[in-house]
């Protein structure tokens, strides 16, 4: 992967910096598609933009294609402080027992601030939450994470949500079909506050196999931090 960083000017060519799984003591694999994704934000509020890596194809644990999400925390005027790094995965998040074969975490990145929900738990504003896709999970229904930002940086693990279709945890049941593979960012209500699309490409719609549907959900969904404390699963299959 290639930072270029920049300037008042333009991007520094010359202050480039290329790096991958083997700076940090990582082994590179076969097919592990280290920077398949990447989200930057600011995930712990210090004002310097810190960088999510996917590598959706990693193998962990014995398991093929599990997925692992690298994340890089930036200083400010200093880039990357390589001694600070996290490394997520399923396994991390929900225990052994939750990561399959093919889950493919980490397929789609996403960084956004849902500033409403972080006013609510005495989070300063503007610290971003990572949002990331598995669009392999229980055999290729998929779901995607959300991590919370704090101070502190992401997580710790309570300040995680799950939305996926067979633990009836997203609003409108995605069913199956690769749901959490893509994600816009966008404020598609003008309210100031960034909103979150998940493509659902191969989603049946009309009896149609791969007609494709989307999912958006609303900054306000998060207002009133009623998720804050840590059940994963207090979402309900039900139509938004």
């Amino acid at each position: 992967m290639l930072i270029l960083y920049g300037s008042q000017f333009n991007l520094l060519f010359g202050s480039s910096v290329f790096v991958g799984e083997i700076d940090w003591g990582s082994l590179p694999e076969t097919d592990d598609y280290f920077a398949w994704s990447l989200a930057a934000a600011d995930f712990d509020g210090n004002g310097a933009d810190d960088l999510a890596i996917g590598a959706p194809y990693e193998d962990l644990n014995g398991l093929t294609d599990a997925g692992l999400v690298t994340v890089l925390y930036g200083q400010m005027f200093a880039g990357f402080d390589l001694g600070q790094i996290e490394w997520w995965s399923q396994a991390s998040i929900y225990g052994s027992g939750f990561a399959r074969d093919f889950d493919r975490f980490g397929h789609a990145l996403a960084g956004l601030r849902f500033d409403s929900h972080w006013d609510a738990v005495g989070e300063p504003f503007g610290i971003s939450s990572l949002v990331v896709g598995t669009p392999g999970m229980s055999t290729f229904a998929g779901g995607f994470t959300v991590v919370r930002g704090t101070t502190a940086g992401l997580g710790p693990v309570y300040k995680v949500g799950l939305f996926a279709s067979d633990f009836g945890a997203a609003p409108n049941t995605p069913e199956s079909g690769s749901f959490g593979g893509v994600f816009a960012i966008g404020d598609f209500d003008g309210n100031g506050h960034e909103d979150l699309a998940i493509g659902h490409q191969q989603r049946v719609v009309g009896g149609i196999p791969g007609a494709g549907a989307e999912l958006v959900l609303y900054s306000s969904t998060f207002a009133d931090g009623f998720d804050r404390f840590g059940d994963i699963f207090d979402w309900s299959a039900t139509f938004p």
